[in-house]
């Protein structure tokens, strides 16, 4: 199915994406204190527990209700971003 190759595509551009962030930002995440390390596992173990929600969901729905929900969720983060860009412009 499309909808399990999108998924799949999308997860592993992130992966790698994060990846890459680490590998680049090793010293600076190093010389982190403590409290910043603890808030960055913690939002680490949540974002991976929704990310394994996710793939259960996905199991669910039907190729119709993927679309929609992408396009939802991309027409929400187009908003965003457009909206922080006007605020960019404006102040």
């Amino acid at each position: 199915m499309i909808k399990n190759t999108i998924a799949k595509v999308g997860n592993m551009c992130y992966l790698l994406g994060k990846v890459a962030q680490i590998i680049i930002l090793r010293e600076s995440i190093v010389a982190l204190p403590k409290s910043d390390l603890l808030l960055i596992l913690i939002l680490t173990i949540t974002s991976i527990a929704f990310l394994l929600i996710g793939i259960r969901l996905r199991r669910y729905l039907s190729q119709e209700e993927f679309r929609q929900l992408v396009l939802v969720i991309l027409t929400a983060i187009g908003i965003r971003v457009g909206w922080q860009g006007i605020i960019g412009l404006i102040g």
